[in-house]
């Protein structure tokens, strides 16, 4: 019947005006790299719950999110919250080997909790074969005598090539906590740059960052990862700028690391700062965004994607159920672009926060996201309809 249908669809619109619905809800359904492609489209199957179809988020700050596109559905909260039946899940506490107890629709893939360290994430970086990956290093705290004294001795080279400027930070943290700048040329790494025996990342600093009106931004891009690989990115992304103007040798962390809690400290306005919308763009008050998606982000994007395949399909193994084209992440990218219009990914978040945002944000970004992800993928297990032409893949780039 689908395949009736979309004979039909392709006669009455014209393959191009029918390539526009493929598109569909995402405008950019645009395929990065498939793991895996079922050659069939996959059937839910979900009981039908007395009383209509049942939603359960354990996170209140996606549940307002969510929760208007659901219930618009004919979905309504369970009431027995995560010990209900609902057919559609979304947790912020989230495991490497998931238990979807038995939802249709689950927003966590086996294994890619792993993603949010970044020791592991800048290994897996070294793999990419499309893209360069910032110089990365790992050492293991102040006692990793070894990888110290051999990163000393090779910045010491007089025939070192590597960059001047890097960014020190804790692998296992967020926020920028830890974060600190690092000239390699004007003294010797010291234990003290690394203390206790926390895992610290050592990752390359872009000195010349493309820039918006003087202030760097960092750019959140949001991807979604379905259970059986095929992988999207959205169309709009959140550009997060520096309160204060770039200067490399500024000793005021705010124009080096651009997230809401160093610029603000998670508060809507600060003494620099009037509202968000002076550090919270969206990328459609850039024009300089599309093009940097069809150069540099869609490699970037694939080679990350890539690499993720082997850690997916060990997790299917052991998790057979989060295998369903159904069962997703939808995760952020925080990139880092160069003068030279290079996008270069810094870290990834696995569970990205959706608290407060700008209303300028809500509108253009998060409340169309939430929206298309529900008719992309919630309402479909939901209801037990076979995926629609917006979920179709598109043409490989």
């Amino acid at each position: 019947f689908f395949f009736v249908s979309m004979a039909i669809s392709m006669a009455m619109l014209g393959l191009e005006s029918f390539r526009c619905r493929l598109a569909g809800v995402l405008r950019f359904i645009r395929q990065l790299s498939l793991l895996r492609l079922l050659p069939r489209w996959v059937r839910a199957r979900v009981r039908r719950h007395h009383g209509g179809w049942k939603y359960a988020c354990d996170s209140a700050n996606h549940r307002k999110w969510l929760a208007p596109a659901l219930e618009a559905a004919g979905l309504r909260e369970e009431e027995e919250g995560w010990r209900g039946t609902a057919a559609v899940r979304w947790t912020l506490r989230k495991r490497v080997l998931p238990d979807p107890v038995g939802a249709a629709a689950f927003n966590c893939l086996p294994q890619l909790q792993l993603l949010d360290d970044k020791a592991l994430l800048a290994l897996l970086c070294r793999s990419f074969s499309r893209t360069a990956p910032l110089v990365t290093h790992v050492i293991y705290g102040e006692w990793d005598a070894a990888r110290l004294a051999a990163l000393r001795e090779r910045w010491g080279a007089s025939a070192c090539d590597e960059p001047r400027w890097w960014i020190i930070k804790d692998a296992h943290s967020s926020n920028g906590f830890s974060a600190a700048l690092f000239d390699r040329l004007s003294r010797p790494l010291e234990p003290t740059d690394v203390p206790g025996g926390y895992c610290y990342v050592v990752q390359q600093y872009v000195d010349r960052p493309l820039l918006l009106g003087g202030r760097k931004f960092e750019l959140r891009q949001y991807v979604l990862l379905c259970g059986d690989g095929a992988g999207f990115t959205y169309s709009t992304a959140l550009l997060r700028l520096a309160s204060v103007p770039y200067e490399l040798r500024s000793e005021d962390r705010r124009a080096h690391i651009t997230n809401k809690y160093v610029q603000t400290g998670w508060e809507s306005t600060s003494e620099l700062v009037g509202s968000l919308d002076d550090i919270e763009w969206t990328s459609a008050r850039w024009p300089g965004y599309e093009r940097l998606l069809e150069a540099s982000l869609l490699p970037l994007l694939r080679d990350l994607l890539d690499v993720l395949q082997p850690l997916l399909e060990r997790g299917r193994r052991a998790a057979p159920a989060s295998a369903s084209p159904l069962h997703f992440e939808l995760f952020a990218c925080d990139l880092v672009v160069t003068a030279e219009g290079v996008a270069h990914l810094m870290e990834v978040n696995i569970n990205p926060a959706f608290g407060a945002f700008s209303e300028a944000t809500q509108a253009a970004l998060v409340r169309p996201l939430f929206a298309d992800l529900a008719a992309l993928v919630l309402l479909v297990a939901a209801r037990q309809l076979a995926l629609p032409h917006r979920f179709f893949t598109a043409p490989p780039l």
